[in-house]
């Protein structure tokens, strides 16, 4: 047989994957079904309401398999919020720089510049279509509140890099606020935030109440209603905390 002839022989031949590749999809796979079924699971019951077991009954997959790719409840939940913030991150991380460079030489960037750089990739991810996604959303409402300790450890993990850098320029653009008001209002920014991405229905179900339909509004959209409302939230002038605390300390002389 002349080597040409080899050569194309070689060529026709499909190459059929090593039994190592076909053990890595296959470990991928199941450890993407773990993710997404315990999302879910955590979304519907919480944090405490969850056992590893009952992931693994709900996935099809044995206690041995969990423990090999995730070990505890709390590397679970890291996993889920690192593969839910990832792309999410990155683009704030991006955003971010963005910012600090305009701003190296002491300007001040804009409120609504800052604010989008933060809110925007988190609304844009959001995806109906997706349930992946709209469990990911719902957990994440769900963790924020959630005083749990492994919980807040993972939460603080996953966002504290970029959410300080984000604080950061917030607070350089926000002078006018001391700190104890400053923080209590990205206290109610992040309310805002993580009450319009859980979605629950509530307002939905008030506005049907009043015959208003809403009408479904993608994250986007929610987005750009949300930052003049918030931009507006940390311009207001500071509240006189003196005034307000002498007005409290003479009613209660009478």
């Amino acid at each position: 047989m002349s080597i040409s002839k080899i050569a194309a022989g070689a060529t026709d031949t499909p190459i059929e994957p090593t039994q190592t590749d076909a053990r890595r999809k296959k470990g991928e796979a199941t450890r993407e079904k773990i993710l997404s079924v315990a999302t879910r699971l955590l979304a519907e019951q919480g944090y405490n309401g969850v056992s590893l077991r009952q992931v693994c009954t709900e996935a099809e997959v044995n206690l041995a398999l969990m423990s090999y790719h995730f070990g505890t409840k709390e590397k679970l939940l890291l996993a889920i919020f690192e593969r839910g913030t990832r792309l999410i991150n990155e683009e704030r991380a991006r955003n971010i720089e963005s910012l600090e460079e305009s701003t190296a030489s002491g300007a001040t960037a804009d409120l609504e510049a800052i604010l989008e750089a933060f809110v925007d990739p988190t609304m844009k991810a959001t995806s109906p279509a997706n349930p992946d996604d709209l469990n990911f959303l719902r957990l994440s409402g769900r963790m924020a509140s959630d005083p749990t300790p492994e919980v807040r450890h993972v939460i603080s993990k996953v966002y504290d890099h970029v959410a300080l850098r984000f604080v950061r320029l917030l607070r350089a653009a926000c002078k006018h606020l001391d700190d104890r008001e400053f923080f209590m209002r990205l206290v109610f920014f992040y309310g805002a935030m993580l009450y319009t991405r859980a979605d629950t229905g509530r307002v939905n179900s008030i506005a049907e109440q009043m015959s208003v339909s809403i009408g479904p509004l993608s994250g986007i959209e929610a987005s750009h209603l949300m930052i003049p409302f918030l931009a507006a939230g940390f311009r207001a002038p500071a509240t006189p905390h003196a005034t307000a605390s002498k007005s409290a300390a003479s009613r209660k002389k009478r």
